[in-house]
């Protein structure tokens, strides 16, 4: 917005999650928010039919058409068949973007949570045998970052969550998997095996933190290693904010670091919030030196982009007025659009430390020049 921007980011107790330094403020502040229960699996009722070629529902890899039907809502299974989760594999030309696992330590997307190390998940599955009785089984695990393949499978974190044989009546069964306490642990992976030539409804499937409460409760993150606490309940959408030094928001490579300690529920929702007058960064990573007033002293840590050799600086309105740049050596440079907007370049590989001034004083007034006398 004109006035502020922010990161919101859904975190888990025991959960990181890392971000690059890209907004430049004075004036920031971390705000803690209450969650309710936060379902985990991208669509539990199976309402979403798949995108691509050969993908039937969402959320599943191995269900094509002809062993998995999608009943929006719901699926039939045609046993014997496994499905796998999340889904890992392009069928076709497309890729599936966010709908398989998240990236490492980063925010929550895709179609199964982060494994956080030693966390506990419930698993719910409500399902009925067409005729007779239907096997089902179900194993989990983690995959591992250490290999950084999405295919991979954590030593020691296959567990069996749930063994049940359905009956014509629909029924609701859970299972608990726990992730290794390893930092490897990656995202939660698994595999639902119908074994039997039958077949089964499934209505619903879902993947919640094992929880002893549906409020957030002792939420604590510790930014950069610095903690910041909300002790007792914190209701859902209820909020405790605290003041942020710019210096201290990143690590010496310019990255935000937070990890979460959660009780009750295991999750809430933390926001970085910046307030005007702010400066959105571009093309490299950097870390904070020094804040003087609306002065900052900014080192650059790493370039992001493989395209542009020019770190940028841009506000995000013009009504606080222009903005300054002066380099420690090398090149920067300051810009001007046709429609009055301005911003800062800098040279990544000629000058790594710059210091900027938003909003910049104004340019003095030219004298005045004197009356001229006309003979009459």
């Amino acid at each position: 917005a004109e006035d502020w921007y922010s990161f919101p980011f859904l975190i888990q107790d025991g959960e990181t999650q890392e971000t690059d330094m890209k907004v430049l403020s004075a004036k920031t502040t971390l705000q803690l928010v209450g969650t309710g229960p936060v379902e985990l699996f991208y669509d539990p009722y199976m309402e979403t039919k798949g995108i691509h070629q050969n993908e039937n529902v969402l959320g599943f890899d191995d269900d094509p058409t002809d062993k998995v039907t999608a009943n929006s809502p719901g699926i039939t299974v045609h046993g014997p068949h496994t499905m796998t989760f999340p889904p890992k594999h392009e069928y076709d030309r497309y890729c599936h973007d966010g709908h398989g696992g998240p990236p490492y330590h980063l925010f929550a997307v895709g179609t199964t949570p982060a494994a956080a190390p030693g966390g506990s998940y419930t698993v719910t599955i409500t399902a009925r045998a067409r005729g007779g009785r239907a096997r089902m089984a179900l194993t989990m695990s983690c995959s591992d970052w250490g290999t950084k393949s999405q295919y991979s499978t954590l030593a020691g974190s296959a567990q069996e969550v749930i063994a049940h044989a359905f009956g014509p009546k629909y029924e609701t069964v859970t299972g608990t998997y726990t992730a290794p306490a390893n930092d490897n642990a990656w995202f939660v992976q698994g595999a639902m095996e119908f074994p039997d030539e039958t077949e089964v409804d499934v209505s619903f499937f879902s993947i919640t933190r094992t929880r002893t409460a549906d409020t957030t409760e002792d939420f604590q993150v510790a930014l950069n290693g610095k903690p910041f606490r909300v002790n007792g309940k914190l209701q859902r959408f209820a909020t405790r904010d605290f003041a942020l030094d710019p210096v201290a928001l990143a690590d010496r490579d310019g990255v935000i670091r937070v990890t979460a300690s959660i009780k009750g529920n295991h999750f809430g929702m933390a926001r970085l919030i910046y307030r005007a007058p702010l400066l959105m960064g571009r093309n490299a990573r950097y870390r904070v030196n020094e804040v003087d007033g609306n002065s900052f002293d900014i080192t650059l840590t790493h370039k992001l982009s493989g395209f542009a050799n020019d770190f940028k600086l841009f506000p995000f309105s013009t009504k606080y007025g222009g903005v300054q740049i002066r380099p420690s050596g090398g090149d920067a440079r300051h810009n001007v659009s046709k429609n009055g907007n301005e911003w800062v370049t800098s040279n990544i590989t000629d000058s790594t430390r710059i210091h900027v001034t938003y909003p910049a004083p104004a340019a003095p007034a030219p004298p005045a020049r004197p009356a001229s006398h006309q003979p009459p």
